[in-house]
């Protein structure tokens, strides 16, 4: 299905979620939004309950978060999750790694906004989700990690923090080297 974009070209729905996620990891979070919005007007009854709608929620749940918008944050998140919990394929890895990582996002926006049971728990969903996954989910745990030892941290749980921030270096350093340190810190 093909959509009008400002009156200038055709734009498909697989077009609208490449451009949202684009201009998402270039930083320019409102043409982030402004895209996942155009998509979502264009599109409404093809687009409803698709994985093509939950990547464009979740570009728009990321953006959000990034600019410190928690409650449309959660928002787009949560439709991402819903969306993705009714379309997760056990037989199929792509679809269990998307639903694993929306949990992962859903735990750190509750983590922000102080929630931080709730989030060790989505996040210990996204965690037990990449360790069924087999080889190679070691290097998938790295974000679960870091995320789950900072709302430790909140907790004042120190010891359980620093243990799994340690357990992401461990990794970064075997999968990537010494020198990946001065990136990944």
């Amino acid at each position: 299905m093909v959509g009008v974009y400002y009156g200038i070209s055709a734009l498909t729905l697989t077009d609208h979620t490449t451009l949202s996620r684009y201009h998402y990891e270039n930083a320019n979070l409102p043409e982030c939004i402004s895209l996942v919005n155009i998509g979502l007007d264009f599109f409404p009854a093809t687009l409803q309950g698709t994985m093509l709608s939950s990547r464009l929620h979740n570009a728009a749940g990321s953006a959000h978060f990034e600019m410190n918008n928690l409650e449309q944050s959660r928002y787009h998140f949560e439709i991402t999750r819903k969306i993705r919990e009714t379309l997760v394929d056990p037989d199929d890895p792509e679809t269990e790694e998307e639903l694993a990582g929306i949990y992962n996002n859903v735990g750190v926006v509750l983590s922000a906004e102080g929630n931080l049971h709730e989030a060790l728990e989505s996040l210990d969903r996204s965690r037990k989700i990449k360790l069924g996954l087999g080889k190679g989910s070691e290097v998938t745990l790295i974000r679960y990690y870091m995320n789950a030892g900072r709302t430790l941290l909140l907790q004042d749980k120190l010891d359980q923090g620093q243990e799994l921030y340690d357990k992401a270096m461990a990794i970064i350093i075997e999968h990537y080297g010494d020198r990946s340190l001065i990136y990944a810190q």
